[in-house]
């Protein structure tokens, strides 16, 4: 008798990939994209009952891709029983109990004869009723449906169109990778057929590499394509703080960097190089906060501080290629810099010309609001405001007067009209910008002056109080 070979039990679960790869998505939207196609996906599959629930499931992303990492996606829906209500029994039949034509029209609908139909009693009455036994579809028939719904509702402000097709996206898409297990899942998607191949980092591997299985995914970018992915852990905005934050300690320093900033040049490199640059001395005389700006908000820039917790005249960088020439990407980024500090020192200095007493006039020509009037009328109501809570907890107008309306007025002057806040978009670190240099002051100012600007235009109403009295003590 010949042996009968076992049966391996066909597995209820696969891993699902899907790859979308693109131009260089926007770098500030990309994690809220990447994050959104994810939500979509899972809350559509649940849908579907092809995720089962309480999975850890991943998102990879990177400037050229979006991808999801699905470790176990059902194969197929399970069967389910599909219960139809028709028409009340009341309305049903006719009075020798013949079926009348609503209860005949349910039947069909059904696909059954009205002989077959059930009763079920329900909160508006009895009515006639079937189950029908609906068989699940397999997850390939569901998935590209799936997929093209989550797409369509990323929130994407204006989507693109190229080419002489009619797809649209935040970018244009170049190739897309589906696998389910190891098979390839046969579909257009964002009008690609889907595949088994990636491509790796545009100077370092720009050639195809073919994925075979959903696992080995992020492995292949990096070993081959020399591509390192974003994921939920944020494990490349860490691997980019930890190179800048040794960067930095070979210059004696420490970056100045903040989560935002980390998440941003994240989505700008797929493999992350730090460069140490440096720039003239003379800039040094900016206030910090200028300096942080220009490098940070224009250049995507780690500033860095020295141990008395000043800036030194270096930054660290973050170049997306492990260039043959370092000097050469070092010297590009130092250049650059240049202009932009210049011209911040230009503002700085013309700022400093006029004091901010002499600058409060100019804000009855800045609109607050157009039921509210100006920036002018504001201030003026906000320094009557200051001083009767001055005075019914026992402080003396004339102190504020110098003191409190003045700085207060002159603050929210800073925002509007000093040309560094308007330059390089400060509003609340203006303090830190006046509070450099004591010439900017009027001199009879009694009081602290950061503390009343910071009381009298980043607090609300009800702190005012609180800082009026600690003033006035």
């Amino acid at each position: 008798m010949r042996e009968r070979k076992k049966m391996a039990a066909k597995p209820a679960t696969q891993p699902f990939l899907v790859e979308i790869g693109t131009e260089e998505l926007p770098p500030k939207s990309l994690k809220k994209l990447a994050y959104a196609l994810l939500e979509n996906f899972e809350t559509l599959a649940l849908s579907e009952s092809l995720l089962p629930p309480g999975a850890r499931n991943e998102v990879y992303f990177s400037p050229r891709r979006l991808a999801l990492y699905i470790p176990a996606l059902r194969l197929k829906q399970p069967d389910r029983n599909e219960e139809r209500l028709g028409p009340a029994v009341s309305a049903a039949y006719a009075a020798d109990g013949t079926p009348s034509k609503a209860a005949e029209g349910f039947a069909r609908s059904c696909g059954v004869q009205a002989q077959q139909l059930e009763r079920r009693q329900t909160d508006k009455g009895e009515r006639l009723a079937y189950t029908i036994h609906v068989h699940g579809e397999p997850a390939t028939a569901v998935l590209p449906d799936i997929l093209t719904e989550a797409l369509a509702k990323l929130p994407i402000g204006k989507r693109m169109r190229w080419g002489a097709g009619d797809t649209e996206f935040v970018r244009p898409v170049h190739w897309v990778l589906m696998l389910l297990g190891d098979k390839v899942l046969k579909a257009d998607i964002l009008g690609k057929p889907a595949g088994n191949k990636t491509y790796g980092h545009r100077f370092h591997h720009p050639a195809a590499i073919v994925i075979k299985r959903p696992a080995d995914y992020r492995k292949q970018l990096l070993k081959a394509g020399k591509v390192m992915l974003e994921d939920r852990d944020g494990s490349l905005s860490k691997k980019i703080g930890t190179l800048v934050t040794a960067a930095a300690k070979r210059v004696h320093g420490t970056p100045v960097s903040d989560q935002p900033l980390l998440e941003e040049v994240a989505a700008l490199v797929e493999w992350p190089v730090p460069v140490t640059g440096s720039f003239d001395k003379r800039f040094l005389e900016l206030p910090d906060a200028v300096i942080v700006a220009v490098l940070q908000g224009q250049q995507r820039y780690f500033p860095v501080r020295g141990a008395t917790d000043k800036l030194l005249p270096h930054f660290i960088t973050v170049s997306n290629i492990q260039s043959r020439k370092p000097q050469e990407v070092k010297h590009g980024n130092e250049r650059v810099i240049v202009p932009r500090l210049t011209d911040a020192m230009f503002f700085w200095e013309l700022d400093k010309g006029t004091r901010l007493d002499a600058r409060i006039t100019d804000l009855d020509r800045v609109v607050f609001q157009k039921e509210l009037g100006s920036y002018g009328d504001k201030c003026r109501r906000l320094n009557t405001l200051a001083e009767g809570i001055a005075k019914n907890i026992g402080g003396e107008a004339p102190m504020l007067n110098a003191g409190w309306h003045l700085m207060g007025t002159a603050r929210m002057g800073m925002d509007r009209l000093a040309s560094v806040t308007d330059s390089y978009g400060f509003v609340h670190d203006t303090d830190r910008l006046m509070v450099s240099d004591a010439s900017l002051f009027p001199s009879p100012c009694r009081v602290n002056p950061m503390e009343t600007i910071m009381a009298l235009a980043t607090r609300a109403a009800g702190h005012v109080i609180d800082n009026a009295r600690r003033y006035v003590s």
